[in-house]
């Protein structure tokens, strides 16, 4: 079983409007995070000046994250066993998938907010991403801890997806409010906010009980 097929292939081969929208944002997010790299070099290769922004974070977390995402689908589709119809054992892809993907983003993300001086508001918003990536850490238990024991699978989901609203609106809301303010951000800072509240919205539709 791909991630391809666990979010809405049907037997037809034909991708349903959720696959569409859940693909296509993360082509955007790895699209852009890769981009954000690449000028990122440009300019300091040409000796721009130019500052980290908060923007320019998120777009490298969110292309990590769907870097990981696009490798762990290539070993799942390219190692797969067509004889098998559904094969548990490649679980273990996407499980090394989550804690390659959200420790990675938590090291970066707590490295950025040591190095770089960002405003109390956004210090407040990366350390609340943080969070959100540590929650889906405890969730996904790597040491096998005896968790079911203190809170069940269900708590952690309405958790997890609490603290994603809770981050898209504190997103959004403070992007609202620097360009009231017309704050001084340049338009990769932009795109950044835009391309992360993408990412969080895509899971959206699978809050449970929706």
């Amino acid at each position: 079983m791909t991630l391809l097929n666990g979010f809405g292939s049907n037997i037809t081969g034909k991708l349903d409007w959720f696959s569409i929208r859940f693909y296509s944002s993360c082509a955007i997010g790895l699209g852009t995070g890769v981009t954000t790299l690449v000028l990122m070099g440009y300019w300091r290769f040409q000796g721009k000046a130019w500052s980290w922004q908060p923007g320019h974070v998120m777009l490298l977390a969110v292309g990590w994250d769907e870097l990981v995402t696009t490798l762990a689908v290539a070993v799942d589709v390219f190692t797969i066993d067509p004889t098998y119809g559904y094969d548990s054992s490649r679980q273990r892809i996407y499980e090394i998938e989550g804690l390659v993907q959200h420790i990675g983003v938590v090291l970066f993300l707590v490295l950025c907010l040591y190095l770089i001086r960002f405003s109390r508001r956004w210090q407040i918003v990366l350390a609340l991403v943080v969070s959100l990536n540590l929650l889906v850490l405890a969730a996904l238990n790597p040491f096998q801890l005896p968790l079911g024991r203190v809170i069940s699978i269900a708590s952690f989901q309405y958790a997890i997806s609490t603290a994603r609203i809770v981050v898209i609106g504190a997103v959004f809301s403070l992007a609202v409010w620097e360009a009231v303010r017309r704050e001084c951000r340049d338009w990769l800072h932009w795109i950044g906010a835009f391309v992360l509240l993408l990412h969080y919205t895509k899971w959206m539709s699978l809050l449970p009980g929706l």
